[in-house]
């Protein structure tokens, strides 16, 4: 779109321009409106260079959002890296910590939410693994 508007901008004075031009060429038309003409192609050349800049500005606004909307996602995309590796590492944290686990299960039988044969085959699943039996 802005690639025709910028088309518009320089093809509409140009033409118009030529079609001035070619009347001042003409020797029926009195010296008055010669006068007449040439500022009208002043005014249509004037509005056609007014046209390709608001053109060339319209363009730069939209690089200029187009950039900051790039900032704004590759700080989200950042954020979401750090938060997907933070829970990455915590995650693997939880996972190599066999005492922890022990001692979760330990508050799981205290508070009665597991049985005892429940409680002595986990702990010993952990235990395995603080062993190295089991990875």
């Amino acid at each position: 779109m802005t690639v025709f508007l910028l088309l518009a901008a320089i093809l509409i004075p140009v033409f118009a321009l030529i079609s001035l031009v070619s009347r001042l060429q003409s020797e029926i038309i009195p010296k008055d409106y010669k006068q007449k003409i040439k500022k009208s192609c002043f005014i249509i050349l004037s509005i056609g260079v007014m046209g390709v800049a608001l053109a060339i500005y319209n363009i730069t606004l939209w690089s200029e959002e187009a950039l900051k909307i790039h900032e704004i996602f590759n700080r989200f995309l950042d954020n979401n890296r750090t938060s997907i590796e933070q829970k990455k590492k915590k995650s693997l944290k939880n996972d190599r910590d066999p005492y922890r686990d022990l001692e979760k299960l330990a508050t799981l039988k205290e508070k009665g939410l597991i049985t005892e044969s429940e409680y002595e085959s986990k702990r010993q699943i952990i235990l395995e693994r603080i062993n190295g039996n089991v990875k």
